[in-house]
């Protein structure tokens, strides 16, 4: 029989993809583990906020790393699910919702690109 780690931090993290789509989360496993678990819920289409992540151009970031105590690592995520303009705080939305709110961000992703862009261009032509 396989024994339990005990786990005694937990990592608080930040997926972001290419389009800007951001999810936080927690984990006192290794962040490989939990990503590939994230990417198995969403294959078998799992509910869940982090379903709205392209996982082949996600970038994971610990933001903390908190003791392994529930009300502390509660507190900690949710300051950063507050402060952060992540998808969790969409959770009850639907999924015609959700893929109406990715497009959104892809298209201001777009935009941000299209800017950047244009400026670079200015700037090399001044």
């Amino acid at each position: 029989m396989k024994k339990a780690k005990d786990y005694k931090t937990c990592k608080i993290y930040k997926l972001e993809d290419k389009y800007g789509t951001i999810y936080v989360g927690k984990s006192p496993r290794p962040m490989r583990k939990r990503i590939a678990e994230h990417r198995k819920d969403k294959k078998l289409g799992r509910m869940g906020s982090s379903r709205l992540i392209d996982y082949d151009s996600c970038k994971c970031t610990i933001l903390d790393i908190v003791p392994n105590d529930k009300e502390i690592v509660r507190t900690c995520e949710g300051y950063w699910i507050r402060v952060l303009p992540c998808v969790n705080k969409r959770q009850n939305l639907s999924d015609e919702e959700l893929n109406k709110l990715r497009l959104e961000t892809a298209r201001k992703y777009r935009l941000e690109l299209k800017l950047t862009y244009q400026f670079l261009k200015l700037l090399e032509d001044y």
